[in-house]
């Protein structure tokens, strides 16, 4: 059975091209998700912060989320995921 690591690296002990192209567009990917999630669902941020134990952190976390749900709705970002999970739902009375 060979060596998983050995395998990555080719016997170099450092990650080829296509490994490193792969680690860079799973970062990407993971990047633009956390964004989008943090713009279109910051109700599920500020819920999820109030569940942190509770500290001096903590609460500053909780007001910057906070902060920031405030202003998605302001921009009418939240509406969006809404609309989305609305829209979601009804295709569920579809058969097809």
């Amino acid at each position: 059975m060979s060596n998983t690591r050995q395998d990555l690296t080719h016997g170099t002990g450092k990650p080829d091209d296509r490994t490193m192209k792969r680690v860079r567009q799973t970062m990407a990917i993971l990047i633009a998700t956390t964004l989008l999630l943090a713009a279109f669902q910051s109700g599920g941020l500020v819920s999820w912060t109030y569940d942190l134990p509770p500290s001096p952190l903590a609460e500053e976390i909780i007001s910057a989320a906070q902060s920031w749900h405030q202003l998605m709705q302001e921009i009418g970002a939240t509406n969006v995921g809404e609309h989305v999970g609305d829209f979601i739902l009804s295709l569920q009375d579809y058969t097809f």
